[in-house]
């Protein structure tokens, strides 16, 4: 059975992606540098504030603190403090940024043009360094 959430954040953005950390954790982008998080098993979603006006269109989290967001223009945030506060990272791309994905200690982060970029890491408290793969 479906339950309604309450957003207490931005009614007219469309959301893109919804990435959930375990039960209880949870982050949604979408249109216009729009995020919205749930901490308490989703009932309840409340705006976070990206510092950016692009649209987003994918989020992950490698544990409840670190996580990464992409869109469109090359746009990639990062947080370390579960969204308290959003850094925007340089992609050195124009491209719309689509999906991302993280395995073994490396993150991929894939848009349009051929673009795929890299990141390994990051350890406890490091910020990754972005790079293009040919």
């Amino acid at each position: 059975m479906w339950d309604k959430a309450t957003l207490l954040g931005d009614l007219n953005a469309k959301y893109n992606a919804v990435y959930c950390v375990g039960e209880r954790n949870g982050w949604a982008v979408g249109t216009g540098g729009a995020i919205v998080a749930a901490t308490g098993g989703g009932r309840l979603w409340r705006v976070q504030r990206s510092g950016v006006t692009a649209d987003l269109n994918d989020v992950i989290f490698l544990d409840r603190r670190r996580g990464w967001a992409v869109g469109d223009d090359g746009t990639i945030i990062a947080t370390q403090d579960g969204g308290k506060t959003w850094t925007e990272e340089n992609s050195r791309v124009i491209y719309r940024l689509e999906k991302i994905a993280y395995r073994g200690g490396r993150g991929w982060f894939v848009g349009f043009g051929g673009t795929i970029l890299s990141t390994e890491g990051p350890a406890a408290g490091e910020r990754p360094a972005i790079t293009r793969q040919p």
